[in-house]
């Protein structure tokens, strides 16, 4: 406080204490009964002594001084024109109104506890029971499918598919695609697992009854939800089957016809039917053959058969269809990397390059460029880990295209899966030297596998690794 206010406040109370020392000269009752005692706030008293302590000195009272009277025909020495003094020297004015709640206002900011009992050790308790609690929810929200599926597929196995279902209704569970999924997959481990031909038939009865309760309570079947049963089908040679479940999933979800498309190639494909395989494949072609294919359009159908022929490896059918389609025009990443790991697998290098050139012309990203050469470097056949390596490294200088870190971070996965730590660090050194970052999720992968295969001194002599990673042998 500046010192001319506090000098003010200070003869203010040094003035209002001489006018509560003097006496009234002629008490009466009446006075006595409006007689007023000065409250003992020793915060009020504390503050006065610390503004001016020296010029400030009460004098002890004797037992018949310590009550003071001040009537109301004393203004100068009211408590109402003691506050407005005091409010006056720190800038305002308290209103009437305020007056008469300021004790209760004052008790209430004084009743403000202090933080004694919060100590550094209780701070920590309480950050490590907040850290406690998130983890809690964490791995309750990552593991809550997995610990479901695992029910389901015990009561599935121990109870039955529809026993499950009412046990699950009976607890208040309502029944979701979760459910249903979990339900199917079990149908579908019976029924691949039984050599009785009434027991197969039975698993696909309930798989249609699922469905149909799907339907009832209004959930769409998705391919996460028919696929496995499809699958079951194909694997199974049931074309009857496969045609009138199809027909089931598409009235129940339209949108669904293009990526059926996916699961009809794989059907003739397995049953080797040369008749249908051509005709769908003639469906793709363009009818003068001049003009590319557009795989993304109309439904779609089109870039689904070209899949089902790359994970089913017919060669022959996959090379006529690469020579007339257009690979720029492929609707999604997911479905160019599933071609480009075709081409590893069948050694296509020409439709390797042919496909890449295309993507830079396009401006396709040498980000994604790089990831579609590490697929198809990593599916090439009868190639170790180093030689995959070495083959990613050439393509990229032959084919005028800068690695990217994360088909990098890609590549050293793929090297740890194999237990090749020192391949591994190779290329982080070679990310150093371009001056890409490493991500912490694959320090964790080289930190696993040196574990593993106990290598940890190949970490050790890395200038880049950092000290608090080292592994302690």
């Amino acid at each position: 406080m500046p010192h001319r206010k506090s000098k003010a406040l200070s003869s203010l109370f040094r003035s209002a204490a001489k006018a509560f020392s003097k006496p009234s000269s002629s008490p009466s009752p009446t006075d006595s009964a409006l007689t007023l005692s000065i409250p003992s706030d020793l915060a009020l008293t504390h503050f006065i002594s610390s503004i001016d302590a020296p010029s400030i000195k009460f004098r002890p009272k004797s037992p018949k001084k310590s009550r003071f009277s001040a009537t109301a025909s004393e203004p100068d020495v009211s408590e109402k024109q003691l506050h407005q003094k005091i409010s006056s020297i720190f800038g305002g004015v308290l209103p009437d109104s305020q007056l008469t709640n300021d004790k209760k206002s004052r008790d209430e900011v004084l009743d403000i506890p202090w933080f004694q009992n919060l100590s550094h050790n209780n701070i920590s308790r309480r950050r490590k029971e907040l850290t406690r609690t998130r983890k809690q929810k964490w791995v309750f929200k990552n593991t809550q499918g997995g610990r479901l599926d695992w029910l389901v597929n015990l009561c599935g196995e121990r109870l039955g598919t529809e026993t499950t279902l009412q046990v699950f209704g009976k607890l208040g569970r309502e029944t979701g695609v979760k459910e249903y999924n979990a339900l199917l997959g079990v149908s579908m481990k019976k029924a691949r697992t039984s050599d009785d031909e009434e027991t197969a038939l039975e698993q696909i009865y309930m798989a249609f009854q699922h469905f149909k309760e799907m339907k009832e309570q209004g959930f769409q079947i998705e391919e996460e939800t028919y696929g496995p049963f499809l699958m079951y089908l194909i694997d199974m040679g049931m074309i009857e089957e496969f045609h009138f479940f199809r027909g089931v999933i598409t009235d129940e979800n339209p949108r669904s016809l293009s990526r059926l498309g996916y699961y009809e190639m794989l059907l003739w494909v397995n049953v080797n039917n040369e008749e249908k395989i051509q005709e769908l494949c003639n469906g793709i072609a363009a009818d003068d053959g001049t003009e590319k294919p557009d795989l993304a359009g109309r439904d779609g159908t089109g870039e689904n058969y070209v899949l089902a022929l790359c994970v089913s490896g017919r060669k022959e059918e996959l090379l006529k269809m690469l020579e007339i389609i257009d690979i720029t025009k492929v609707s999604s990443l997911e479905s160019v990397a599933i071609i480009f790991k075709s081409l590893g697998r069948l050694s296509m290098a020409a439709f390797m390059e042919k496909f890449v050139l295309a993507f830079k012309a396009c401006d396709y990203g040498a980000k994604r460029i790089s990831d579609l050469i590490f697929y198809y470097a990593t599916n090439m056949p009868n190639l170790a880990v180093e030689d995959v390596v070495l083959k990613f490294k050439d393509l990229h200088e032959q084919l005028v295209v800068a690695p990217s870190s994360t088909s990098y971070n890609k590549l050293i996965t793929y090297c740890c899966d194999s237990f090749k730590v020192h391949v591994a660090l190779d290329i982080v050194d070679r990310m150093c030297e371009a001056g890409l970052a490493l991500s912490i999720e694959m320090l964790h992968s080289i930190l696993r596998a040196s574990e593993e295969c106990f290598e940890f001194h190949l970490c050790e002599t890395r200038t880049w690794f950092p000290p608090y990673a080292r592994p302690n042998p």
